[in-house]
């Protein structure tokens, strides 16, 4: 897949905004997302089928919602990832490259899915 250079400045506009938005909600949001562990977990094992089913059958619209399911694992592991920081479930301070890692990892596979869905609902 081909990708427009208006399609990369966009996918690094929205996962900008995203990751913003995300790691305010994290901050000052009233619950906790920490033990959300075992669903996200979950969510990846659903997501591992549809790679290998996608090896052999690839249709758009599966690629669309492996990417969409993407995001959205990946912004429930960063607000996951950002609420351990900061609540009692929380890295301590020798896990700081662990973490900064972690959030590193998470950004740039928003950045991927995000401009993966965009390369395909362009076409």
């Amino acid at each position: 897949m081909r990708y427009f250079l208006s399609h990369v400045l966009m996918a690094f506009g929205y996962p900008g905004l995203l990751v913003t938005a995300l790691a305010l909600f994290a901050r000052f949001a009233p619950c906790d997302f920490s033990g959300c562990g075992p669903y996200l977990l979950v969510l990846f094992l659903v997501m591992l089928p549809m790679v290998i089913v996608m090896i052999f059958y690839r249709t758009h619209l599966m690629l669309c919602i492996y990417c969409s399911l993407g995001i959205l694992v990946y912004s429930l592991n960063l607000v996951v990832d950002i609420q351990m920081m900061n609540h009692k479930n929380q890295y301590s301070e020798e896990d700081y490259l662990m973490a900064s890692l972690s959030i590193y990892n998470e950004v740039v596979h928003l950045f991927l899915y995000i401009l993966t869905l965009i390369g395909l609902l362009d076409d």
